[in-house]
């Protein structure tokens, strides 16, 4: 009798272990719904078939009370990362730098690389082209976080 009750006991534990904790391990849960199964066939061939639905039912409330109560308590949020980041990523806007500014690239761009700017030195991006390092270049778009540029044309 001690056996069936530990073995249900220790399955619903096991199950709720890893619907709301673990989910996903499938490990858990396997161990867990194999021991409230066993527990149940054992109640049945011990105690026979009247006192087996008396388990079955018993186990069954008793799951699904402490289903609710474990969802309504939520748990895992004592145990989650409840913080979030807040901060943007670097922006070009309080740099200084416009579309058409010419600049100097101080590695190669394959198609990303460095490049000067006046004192700035950026990283920058061509559309697919491989530039080498030393090559005059002119900003052709700016977005958030991005900066892309190609070979400056030479004016004739």
């Amino acid at each position: 009798m001690l056996l069936i009750a530990l073995l249900i006991i220790v399955g619903i534990i096991l199950l709720l272990v890893e619907v709301i904790f673990v989910p996903g391990t499938t490990f858990v849960g396997v161990i867990g719904a194999i021991a409230v199964i066993f527990g149940i066939y054992l109640s049945y061939t011990e105690l026979g078939t009247s006192a087996g639905h008396w388990v079955l039912a018993g186990s069954s409330v008793v799951g699904i009370i402490l289903s609710i109560y474990a969802f309504q308590s939520k748990p895992w949020l004592k145990m989650s990362n409840q913080s979030s980041v807040e901060g943007r990523v670097n922006t070009r806007d309080a740099i200084g730098l416009m579309i058409g500014q010419e600049g100097l690239t101080t590695s190669a761009l394959k198609p990303v690389g460095k490049a000067l700017f006046g004192e700035t030195e950026e990283e920058v991006s061509t559309r697919g082209l491989f530039l080498e390092a030393g090559t005059a270049i002119e900003i052709i778009e700016i977005y958030k976080n991005k900066i892309i540029v190609q070979p400056l044309k030479i004016k004739e």
